[in-house]
């Protein structure tokens, strides 16, 4: 069984203080490319997707992307890789 958290370890800061202040975000428009790019440059684990008015509406992992790349689906856009990867 895998653990997803530990009641044991104490956190005593608000959550404000742990996530990232300002995520790496793309658009649908925006090609696989430039995720693999920042994820190997940055050592992130992820991108934000977000729509024309900056909300998130979905989230690429490293794993969505070794899928991709697996697959050569390396030269779509966001949009097309998202039906990828359902």
């Amino acid at each position: 069984m895998k653990v997803l958290f530990d009641q044991s370890v104490k956190i005593d800061k608000p959550v404000r203080d742990l996530m990232t202040k300002e995520p790496f975000t793309v658009t649908f428009s925006d090609r696989i490319g430039k995720v693999i790019d920042f994820m190997i440059h940055s050592g992130a684990g992820s991108a934000v997707v977000v729509d024309k008015n900056h909300i998130p509406i979905s989230i690429l992992t490293k794993s969505d992307l070794v899928k991709l790349i697996f697959y050569g689906h390396t030269d779509l856009i966001i949009k097309e890789a998202i039906k990828v990867l359902k």
